[in-house]
């Protein structure tokens, strides 16, 4: 019953009074935060998170005085959740390509007095540039276009690296598919172990066909090569060697899965 009251309050405020936020008082971990009308920004209402076992993957994994970034923050989240958990001796960048995504992050941290997050409105790429960047009105999401035209701000993985003080203890990355191009853009950082655990959205290879003509598979293969272990983060937790794995655990018929990456220790002196 909870939950079914839960869905006809959601939807019966976006009838009611379509161009306000959306506000949950008790949200996580003392903090509040204003929704906008989007289909993760749902879940977030009626499970806490879009992804509770990202959610509780970051609790295990963040400590204070710890960086994260956030690509592909969309309602930001993990943004907020990360900050408290680094605490403001810590450092969050959240990047979000949508103007009034990124608008309702920054309105997010200062409603929970959030001073360690800084949100910068951009997509991320494997040049730096600028690029499109299209909506799915039903859904709130979005992705970059394959053409480089564009006025949204495109910056590589490694300059968000560098520009976050060189060493980033969790990245979080949802790039709707487009995760092989943001991980070709970092490969100094991935090859510098200056990212050492990468939580990532895998999606199903047709999806990333679809809207980059590319193979989503290829994220799992390039941090392979760059000595990740890599983890799926739903159902029996299977182990990720390569691409191929993915629909091997998880059949043909699945969307998006995360999937926490860690660095492998370098050998030591024999």
């Amino acid at each position: 019953m909870r939950s079914v009251y839960r869905r006809l309050r959601w939807r019966a405020h976006w009838r009611v009074r379509a161009h306000d936020h959306f506000h949950v008082a008790d949200w996580t971990h003392g903090m509040s935060i204003d929704l906008p009308r989007s289909g993760s920004a749902a879940q977030v209402y009626y499970r806490e998170f879009s992804s509770p076992v990202l959610a509780r993957t970051m609790i295990e994994l963040l400590a204070p005085g710890m960086t994260m970034i956030d690509v592909g923050a969309h309602v930001g989240e993990y943004a907020l959740l990360g900050a408290r958990l680094v605490g403001n001796g810590g450092r969050v960048v959240a990047v979000e390509p949508q103007p009034q995504l990124a608008k309702v992050i920054r309105h997010n941290a200062d409603l929970n007095g959030l001073r360690n997050l800084e949100v910068r409105t951009a997509a991320v790429g494997d040049r730096n540039g600028t690029t499109g960047f299209e909506v799915d009105d039903g859904s709130g999401g979005g992705w970059t276009l394959s053409s480089r035209d564009g006025a949204t701000p495109c910056p590589t993985l490694d300059t968000l690296v560098a520009t976050a003080g060189g060493h980033v203890d969790f990245l979080k990355l949802d790039a709707a598919g487009n995760e092989p191009a943001v991980l070709d853009g970092g490969q100094r950082s991935l090859r510098c172990r200056s990212t050492p655990r990468i939580a990532y959205k895998l999606y199903h290879p047709r999806v990333a066909t679809e809207r980059f003509g590319t193979d989503s598979r290829r994220a799992v293969d390039l941090l392979s090569e760059f000595g990740y272990d890599q983890t799926i983060l739903a159902g029996a937790m299977a182990p990720l060697c390569k691409g191929d794995d993915a629909i091997a655990a998880l059949g043909t018929d699945w969307y998006s899965v995360p999937v926490l990456a860690t660095c492998r220790p370098r050998p030591g002196p024999t």
